[in-house]
């Protein structure tokens, strides 16, 4: 059997994206969770032994719950293989149209979103908005910035979370970025 050098076997696929994303969301959401439980309980019951194997178990549990309902969503929409992304979210783009004529579809689109226009600067080119809270998040805030080119206009597209502690956030910054980009890419 022939040995592989370091180079070759970091290349290999040990995960599959769905589950290296499952992965992630398990430590993002059990580690934050259990440490928090951990001081809680370490303050509430004076005892650091109580505080760390009640972290321990909270974080186990909470993480594989978030993880389950996770899979189970990105499973029926058919994003397993983005489970696990960054929940801040931006993407440039090229767009054939007047900087002024893309502003104005960008506002369009917020509507579609939905997102709640809290700036609106036209001569900047940005656009801001904010989703409201619901059972998935605890809300976006909504980024779009226009600029003139020779050819049409470039556009910045950013969508992050309200909450900026937010580990997960099921897709949701992911899929307003996308939201965003489909209805300004569609052919004039």
């Amino acid at each position: 059997m022939e040995r592989l050098g370091f180079d070759e076997f970091s290349r290999l696929p040990i995960m599959s994206p769905l589950w290296r994303g499952a992965t992630r969301i398990f430590l993002r959401s059990g580690v934050i969770f259990g440490i928090f439980m951990a001081l809680y309980l370490g303050l509430f019951s004076g005892s650091v032994q109580s505080g760390v194997v009640g972290g321990l178990i909270g974080g186990l549990l909470f993480g594989a719950i978030i993880t389950g309902v996770s899979l189970l969503r990105a499973r029926r929409d058919g994003t397993g293989h983005e489970l696990g992304a960054d929940v801040r979210q931006q993407v440039s783009i090229e767009v054939k149209r007047p900087a002024a004529e893309t502003f104005a579809m960008a506002e369009q689109v917020m509507a579609e979103v939905p997102a709640t226009i809290t700036q609106r600067d036209p001569a900047a080119g940005v656009l801001t908005a904010r989703t409201k809270m619901s059972w998935l998040s605890w809300g976006e805030n909504l980024r779009v910035a226009v600029a003139e080119r020779p050819d049409g206009s470039i556009v910045e597209v950013s969508s992050r979370p309200r909450l900026p502690i937010t580990t997960v956030d099921y897709g949701r910054n992911l899929q307003n970025v996308r939201s965003i980009v489909r209805a300004l890419t569609v052919p004039a």
